[in-house]
């Protein structure tokens, strides 16, 4: 009869030997894996998290951004239109000047 480590004496080496585990040492490594997937789940819930207010402030920023240049465009817009009445202002000075001399 063949013996293997950690087989008992009365087994045969044509079964299956398997060594023989303390439950103690089964559970704590159970429970180990199961804390290291607990860690694991925990560590991409808050990256997630973090992605989640990446895109966010992303977001945020893009309509910031959105809104700087319409107040720009609009800010813009409204000197254009102070140059025009000036200058129609200017026209109408001229040909009344012009006119009344």
């Amino acid at each position: 009869m063949l013996r293997f480590p950690g087989c008992l004496a009365d087994q045969s080496a044509a079964s299956l030997c398997q060594p023989k585990i303390n439950p103690q040492v089964l559970a704590q490594s159970r429970k180990a894996s199961g804390s290291t997937g607990n860690r694991i789940a925990k560590q991409l819930e808050q990256q997630q998290n973090q992605l989640r207010h990446l895109m966010q402030m992303r977001q945020q920023e893009d309509e910031l951004r959105q809104q700087q240049e319409k107040l720009e465009l609009e800010q813009q817009q409204e000197q254009q239109d102070v140059c025009v009445f000036v200058c129609a202002i200017c026209v109408c000075l001229y040909v009344c000047v012009c006119v009344c001399v």
